[in-house]
């Protein structure tokens, strides 16, 4: 774990270019934003390449209901969380809260998806976004260009 951030039961830190926010315990609304806001805090001072973040609620029991949840996404804006954010959410269980804050961050403009399984997860937000392969297509169009003169 590098550069953890301990706060009670919750910690944040950066592995292999990634933000995790790990969560344990019951996870009332004012803790879960002050985990979101730690997490964005980090992801920021990382640099504009960081903003993958992995939620990991496994261990977590959420308080938040569907309002709340709904309230949250819209905080984590206001937060500093840019619009294309690749966030996987870790839980036990999909259930329709996760599935609800899911479609809430996507419509937000956030690439957000929920996972059962941490190394899933952890794969997604390596994968390349679309602007990164349009990026990447970009480049070698101009490279062939060069070379064939």
């Amino acid at each position: 774990m590098m550069g953890a951030t301990t706060h009670g039961k919750r910690d944040v830190w950066i592995e292999a270019g990634v933000v995790w926010a790990a969560a344990e315990g019951t996870l009332p609304d004012a803790a879960h934003r002050n985990l979101a806001q730690r997490a964005i805090t980090m992801a920021a001072s990382a640099g504009p390449l960081s903003w993958r973040l992995l939620l990991d609620y496994r261990g977590a029991k959420l308080t938040a209901d569907v309002q709340s949840l709904s309230r949250l996404a819209e905080q984590l804006s206001g937060l500093g969380l840019p619009a294309g954010t690749r966030m996987a959410i870790v839980c036990q269980q999909r259930s329709s809260d996760f599935a609800f804050w899911e479609r809430v961050l996507r419509a937000r403009g956030h690439e957000v998806s929920v996972f059962t399984d941490a190394e899933a997860a952890l794969s997604w937000l390596h994968r390349p976004n679309a602007e990164e392969v349009a990026t990447a297509d970009s480049a070698d169009t101009a490279v062939h260009r060069i070379l064939k003169g």
